[in-house]
């Protein structure tokens, strides 16, 4: 079975009930986008999926994926990371039985979990990917974007640094 065909057989309900369009792996209206990634660490065998979704109104930078909005929101993926022929199909059911659980909210109350679903991804990439480096975690300009977008809307906020902070 191709992409475009697991993408529909188990995201379609964004068409029928939601109303959304699909081209080229991404479910699409004038308002936002829900992009499908499928990819695996042993070729070819293609066993994970990440959706990211971005709202139209806001900046590229607020692109983020669905597993830090289900985080916010409690839910646990639990995706199949072993890498064998039927992880793909695992990981498509429980990646769309999620999204349809958390589909309402996503779409009615993008003020409740956009900013600390980013919060708790740059926090995740601040110690896992950088290990605390900020120097070089700010020198990536998607990064700052992020970080600058965050701040912008939560000027309290500051990401738990050891000892430098951004001006």
């Amino acid at each position: 079975m191709n992409i475009d065909s697991l993408n529909r057989k188990f995201f379609g309900f964004l068409e029928k009930d939601y109303g959304f369009k699909y081209g080229k792996s991404t479910f699409y209206n004038q308002d936002a986008e829900f992009s499908i990634f499928v990819y695996g660490d042993n070729l070819p065998i293609l066993s994970l999926i990440e959706i990211s979704i971005w709202f139209k109104a806001e900046p590229k930078c607020t692109r983020i994926s669905f597993r830090w909005i289900a985080k916010y929101f409690g839910l646990r993926l639990d995706l199949d990371f072993e890498q064998m022929p039927n992880s793909l199909a695992k990981n498509y059911s429980k990646s769309s039985s999620a999204l349809q659980e958390c589909m309402p909210k996503i779409l009615s109350s993008r003020e409740e979990w956009l900013l600390p679903s980013m919060k708790l991804y740059f926090d995740w990439e601040q110690k896992n990917t950088f290990h605390n480096n900020v120097v070089l975690m700010l020198s990536k300009p998607d990064v700052l974007e992020m970080y600058d977008y965050i701040r912008s809307k939560d000027p309290s906020w500051n990401p738990s640094w050891p000892s430098w902070t951004p001006s």
